[in-house]
């Protein structure tokens, strides 16, 4: 799939701790996914942002944040692994073309998305 590979993906705790991780990806055919309600404490910023997007959530399991642009599609994905509390994600836009996405956050059953602004 065309989102398959390895990323490498910064997560900061409340407290300040920066853990870097490695992780492969492989995608397959995802036949349903259900939601039980929205992530907690989602934010973002700065906004319009142009290299460096710094998301703050309320984790609750394995989290997956995707960058999606206004035709649907997954522009960016980042796999953050198993969070639980109060957590913070800087993610690496400076790649993304300029322009308006939704973010969208899943974190164990939990889903929150925002609108961000790409510029450069």
């Amino acid at each position: 799939e065309s989102n398959a590979g390895s990323y490498v993906v910064d997560v900061t705790s409340a407290c300040g701790t920066t853990t870097s991780q490695a992780a492969t990806l492989k995608v397959n055919k995802i036949m349903s996914v259900a939601f039980d309600g929205p992530v907690g404490g989602l934010a973002a910023g700065p906004l319009p942002v142009s290299d460096v997007l710094t998301v703050q959530f309320d984790g609750t399991g394995v989290t997956s944040i995707y960058l999606i642009d206004v035709l649907g599609r997954t522009v960016q994905q980042w796999g953050i692994g198993a969070i639980v509390g109060r957590s913070e994600a800087d993610l690496d836009v400076s790649s993304v073309p300029a322009g308006s996405y939704i973010l969208d956050v899943r974190s164990g059953t939990k889903r929150g998305v925002l609108t961000v602004s790409v510029s450069h």
